[in-house]
């Protein structure tokens, strides 16, 4: 590459403005040959000088990504573009994420991971709190339970209402998102498709554009963006979950997420938290035991999947 497309034209003289030659160090300005000499001659010549290729280059060095993964300064190789937050990892963390995760795929040009002011990795979009978004609100989240068989993301209140609980007193939370997504993913959701034909395969993507998404394999991804060119394929995996209408809601022509259902009822019907309450409050259902797992509710295994807010 030449030394002219390398510097691209990014480093001017701060006196006369064409292309700079040398940085003043003390100054933190940069110079063309003849204002250099110049600034020197105005008794300023014991200040420590670099030509502006090792000045350029030492800029570039700067702003290299460092591995994120370990604690060692290593300079970072590559990223995951399957992961939902992507963290610059050294070749070693690279050889370890792949291990550990399959399905996931690395990119090795790291000008396209996406950084803030602070060089730290930028989450180009806020997650939701589950729980908040069932009644239509949008909350940010900030941690999950580590204790829980299906975690969800939960804001802080929401947080201190889970640990309040009889069922879920004692839990540990993880305020560390990006663990979740890697916990989501490594709990494994599987191909429906593959699933259907009695293979076990992983799941790692789901169709944007179907009415009703599924849980798609690698192959099963390839199969169907051949079918339907025109559709979008998302990898953010973890946010596609199996969901169930609330039935009370249903009949005033209202759709929320089911989230409980009853334990004592001979014939269980899935509940909104607002219906789970009002269960408890009317003679039938005084007295009975609500199960805030959704996924134990007999024919949840057939429900549709829908993808979360976020």
């Amino acid at each position: 590459m030449a030394i002219q497309d390398f510097l691209n034209n990014r480093f001017s003289c701060l006196t006369c403005e064409a292309d700079a030659s040398h940085h003043c160090c003390f100054c933190d300005f940069d110079f063309c040959p003849m204002c250099k000499d110049f600034h020197q001659e105005n008794g300023l010549k014991k200040h420590e000088w670099v030509d502006i290729v090792t000045y350029a280059l030492s800029l570039k060095e700067k702003a290299m990504q460092m591995c994120r993964t370990c604690k060692e300064s290593i300079p970072a190789k590559a990223f995951c573009v399957t992961c939902v937050l992507p963290s610059p990892m050294c070749e070693l963390c690279c050889l370890e994420h792949t291990n550990q995760y399959l399905d996931h795929y690395l990119c090795y040009d790291m000008e396209n991971i996406e950084t803030n002011d602070e060089e730290k990795i930028s989450i180009s979009k806020s997650y939701f709190c589950a729980p908040c978004s069932f009644d239509g609100d949008e909350n940010d989240a900030t941690v999950f339970c580590l204790t829980c068989e299906e975690p969800e993301l939960m804001c802080n209140e929401c947080a201190e209402q889970h640990i309040r609980e009889r069922k879920s007193r004692g839990h540990e939370l993880c305020y560390n998102i990006e663990q979740f997504f890697n916990m989501s993913i490594s709990k494994v959701l599987l191909c429906e498709s593959c699933q259907e034909k009695g293979d076990s395969q992983t799941a790692i993507a789901f169709c944007l554009t179907c009415k009703h998404p599924e849980p798609f394999c690698d192959a099963c991804v390839n199969t169907h963006s051949h079918q339907e060119q025109c559709h979008e394929i998302s990898y953010h995996i973890q946010l596609l979950k199996k969901w169930l209408p609330c039935e009370p809601c249903m009949f005033s022509k209202t759709e929320n997420a089911s989230t409980h259902f009853c334990m004592d009822c001979e014939e269980p019907e899935p509940m909104c938290k607002t219906c789970a309450n009002q269960h408890l409050k009317m003679r039938p259902g005084r007295g009975h035991i609500l199960c805030n797992d959704i996924g134990k509710f007999p024919g949840h295994a057939n429900a549709q999947f829908r993808i979360l807010p976020r």
